[in-house]
């Protein structure tokens, strides 16, 4: 249940702030961007708005429906000057594969992911550590435990 409240607290703020974003006359706090991890929705496009030069909500979607996500980030200083952030995204986070059948299936979890970053310019790059993905007992999770992600902002 607390993972259910979260998750639509944290879709509300997004989805508030893109439409508020979408609204504004200033765009200068809305930046679209695709990269590869998490935010990008694995691989992907994200899009974040904030009200403030510092919070920003944001959603990731891939361009082959591989995964999403959805998130907060805050920047410790103003982007413009370059900024580490601090993020908390929930979305696909974890790619599980079972080789037990002929061929391979593999499968998307979803759960949420914290980590920091750092934004310069129109570079954004940063690590995550996923957590609460429902996993299954003796499932071989793919890649690293720590993600990296890597974007290009517009």
């Amino acid at each position: 249940m607390m993972r259910f409240c979260l998750v639509v607290a944290l879709s509300g703020m997004v989805l508030g702030a893109l439409g508020g974003a979408a609204l504004a006359a200033d765009e200068s706090n809305t930046h679209w961007g695709v990269g590869l991890g998490i935010p990008y929705g694995i691989v992907g496009a994200n899009v974040e708005a904030g009200e403030q030069t510092r919070l920003s909500v944001g959603a990731g979607y891939a361009v082959a429906g591989m995964g999403w996500a959805v998130g907060v980030k805050h920047y410790l200083r103003p982007i413009e000057e370059g900024s580490a952030s601090v993020c908390l995204y929930y979305g696909t986070t974890t790619l599980i594969s079972d080789d037990s059948f002929i061929g391979s299936d593999d499968e998307l979890e979803t759960g949420f992911a914290a980590g920091l970053g750092w934004t310069k310019g129109h570079f954004d790059i940063g690590v995550l550590l996923p957590f609460g993905a429902d996993i299954p007992e003796g499932a071989d999770e793919q890649g690293p435990a720590v993600k990296l992600y890597l974007g290009y902002r517009f």
